[in-house]
């Protein structure tokens, strides 16, 4: 299994037969064994934020894939209860030490780092 474009391995492809429950995934060579019913088994090829992929068993004893993005995935981040721009999270950190939380303290963490 390889990430297409880079042709990086993927680990932890979720690999099954389409039609069926379970599966396996793929190990971190990006190597996979699962049984078939068929050779008119269809395999289902799915990764976070990769778009999903099938393919006929065939005659085939080896399939191997790339997975290319899924667009939509790449323009936003979720973080919490809301989303953001993945260009507008990149450049930022912040420090906090004892003494700002000193200043500020509550049970709530969070609140602590908040300045007024």
């Amino acid at each position: 299994m390889r990430e297409s474009g880079t042709n990086t391995t993927l680990a932890g492809v979720n690999v099954r037969v389409k039609g069926r429950t379970g599966g396996t995934v793929t190990n971190s060579n990006g190597k996979y064994e699962i049984p078939i019913d068929s050779k008119e088994s269809i395999l289902v090829f799915t990764y976070t934020g990769k778009k999903t992929e099938e393919r006929l068993v065939g005659e085939n004893d080896l399939i191997n894939v790339s997975l290319t993005d899924e667009s939509n995935m790449l323009a936003e981040v979720y973080v919490g209860y809301m989303t953001q721009r993945k260009a507008d999270l990149t450049g930022s950190v912040a420090i906090a030490n004892a003494s700002d939380i000193a200043r500020n303290p509550s049970a709530n963490a969070m609140k602590s780092l908040q300045e007024n």
